[in-house]
């Protein structure tokens, strides 16, 4: 579900800012484009990146390894599968 506001936020950001035309034919190309595409660029950035960057300051390499792992478990788990 926070999948879909996210990805419905970004589109209204994308049509009020950028004057994007969402039309129904080009919602399936956006939907396309930020999810298989733009998404996971951002996450491995975020991730990659600036987490694992700033823990690698902090922290040794290994400890940063593992720390960022779990902050992208965290990020991505639901509450159901820490449930179960």
């Amino acid at each position: 579900m926070k999948n879909y506001l996210i990805l419905n936020f970004i589109i209204l950001i994308i049509k009020n800012c950028l004057k994007f035309d969402i039309s129904s034919s080009s919602i399936s190309f956006t939907i396309i484009l930020f999810t298989g595409i733009i998404g996971p660029l951002i996450e491995e950035f975020l991730f990659r990146g600036i987490i694992y960057g700033g823990f690698m300051t902090i922290f040794k390499e290994k400890r940063a390894f593992y720390l960022s792992i779990l902050v992208f478990a965290i990020f991505h788990a639901e509450i159901f599968q820490i449930i179960f």
